[in-house]
């Protein structure tokens, strides 16, 4: 990071350290590498489907440097076109975003190369609502939430004419592209003259195309596509940065193709590191990877991913949907979906400022082990909900349990509790909580629903030291396993301690 920013880091974060109950006592991760560390306040999307144009166009560049910036990263991705069409800036070929205030994208630039940081947008290959609504016949219609365009040349044409149009008007370093994917043809007229363009012969008279040749017709699109986004990007301006997210590695209109060997930077989507490792093999000599450690909800594990692979040559990334009044990530929320994101990007900030939870008493000296601080171990355990009605759910597969790292002001025995709740049918879960070699088992009772609390005690612990301890909570019968959701887990010093 710029050190013209470093003097703000340390006053925030102290603050946001004492609010938490956390330490600072491990160094940030990358702190000596010139790692990505990528965020994307997500434009394209709200409530399930393509955002409508002007629905964030009140987002101030300003504002969003500020929370980029506070959240630790040192590459800002944002939009040059979204999904719905509309640019982020103010050019002349695609319509920008309409009630956009000043030149978003142009002054978030300007303003992240002032403070170090690269500034990259975002094209989606195979989604542009206005494009669909100005073209029908050259669009699977315009269904605002999956892909729609086949990858003909007139659009193509316009794909390139936009990109060349924001490197020459914003100044960016580089851009995302994403749904880099032909669609299942219809074999509408535009996807007819595809076929004579792509195999060098006319269509079928029949109109029959078998499998294998439809396949290797999508898969010599998206080489095409590929082909016109490269050349056009590099003839701009070489040291551009082309970034590719793709969520399938293995689909084969991409797999072994040139747009995985010649792509500066290959994003894996998915949580899994199985993925990850799909993407070093596709992967050419000179191609960054990073890795997705946050967005969609709570399906990355954003802690456990960072921490396992913190010494490997791998760049992170976040995304999460924005609220319409604020135009940022909200900080919690009722929705499963932005309560997981909200959680996860706290854990991005935790780790990229080398925040290191650790949760410390109250001041009666109870110890309160809440969901929100909780380390999963597997990939079912998720955070949901907000302070009060919040919990780790969703808890299906037995072999995964949490974990808290704690700060005990002493030692002596403990009287633990955990509050949880079980919807009708759920009951009867054995689970173990754990300290060291001391272990307290409790059985999940139906409390009525999942948003329905009820304590239950366990018995006592006895801590041998003062400082750090580690309790885990894992279930004890996988056969007979369900689910619960867990919101706290509280020691209180015993009667006479």
């Amino acid at each position: 990071m710029n050190g013209s920013c470093r003097p703000v880091f340390p006053t925030i974060l102290l603050m946001v350290a004492a609010a938490w109950g956390v330490s600072s006592a491990e160094p940030p991760v990358s702190a000596t590498e010139n790692r990505i560390k990528a965020f994307c306040i997500d434009f394209n999307w709200s409530k399930g489907v393509f955002a409508a144009p002007g629905t964030f166009a009140h987002a101030s560049a300003e504002e969003h440097f500020k929370w980029y910036r506070d959240l630790g990263i040192n590459t800002i991705q944002t939009f040059c076109v979204s999904c719905d069409g509309h640019a982020w800036f103010r050019g002349s070929v695609a319509p920008f975003q309409p009630g956009m205030k000043g030149d978003f994208l142009k002054e978030l630039t300007a303003l992240g190369h002032a403070n170090g940081l690269k500034v990259m947008g975002y094209f989606c290959v195979a989604a542009n609502t206005h494009w669909g609504k100005m073209h029908p016949e050259l669009s699977h219609g315009t269904p605002g939430n999956a892909p729609h365009i086949p990858l003909s040349t007139p659009y193509l044409d316009y794909l390139c004419a936009s990109i060349k149009d924001a490197l020459t008007c914003t100044g960016i370093d580089g851009f995302m592209i994403d749904w880099v994917w032909e669609v299942d043809p219809k074999w509408t007229d535009c996807e007819k003259t595809m076929y004579r363009e792509l195999f060098g012969e006319a269509f079928p008279a029949s109109g029959a195309v078998p499998a294998d040749r439809i396949a290797e017709f999508k898969r010599r699109a998206v080489d095409r596509a590929w082909g016109r986004i490269h050349e056009t990007t590099k003839s701009v301006k070489a040291d551009t940065v082309l970034w590719l997210s793709c969520n399938n590695l293995n689909d084969p209109q991409v797999k072994g193709s040139r747009l995985f060997r010649e792509i500066d930077w290959l994003m894996n989507e998915h949580p899994d590191f199985a993925s990850l490792e799909a993407a070093r093999k596709a992967a050419g000599p000179h191609t960054k990877i990073v890795q997705c450690v946050c967005g969609w909800g709570a399906q990355h594990n954003t802690r456990h991913i960072i921490r396992s692979l913190e010494t490997q040559d791998v760049g992170f990334y976040g995304f999460a949907e924005p609220e319409v009044k604020t135009t940022l990530p909200p900080s919690g929320s009722q929705n499963p979906h932005l309560a997981g994101n909200a959680l996860n990007i706290m854990r991005m900030r935790e780790v990229f400022h080398g925040i290191r939870v650790v949760i410390r008493p109250e001041p009666d000296g109870r110890i309160v082990l809440k969901a929100r601080d909780a380390e999963t171990h597997g990939h079912t355990p998720a955070y949901a909900g907000t302070d009060g009605n919040d919990h780790i759910g969703w808890w299906g597969d037995p072999k995964d349990s949490v974990s808290w790292t704690f700060d005990a002001p002493r030692a002596g025995m403990y009287a633990v509790e955990v509050m949880y709740s079980c919807a009708a049918g759920a009951g009867g879960s054995a689970f173990t909580v754990s300290l060291g070699e001391q272990s307290l088992a409790g059985t999940a009772k139906e409390t009525g629903s999942w948003k329905t609390y009820t304590p239950q005690d366990l018995g006592t612990l006895r801590l041998d030291k003062a400082g750090e301890h580690a309790l885990v909570v894992k279930p004890k019968t996988p056969p007979t396993w369900k689910v619960i959701g867990l919101q706290s887990i509280t020691l209180k010093p015993a009667a006479g301690e």
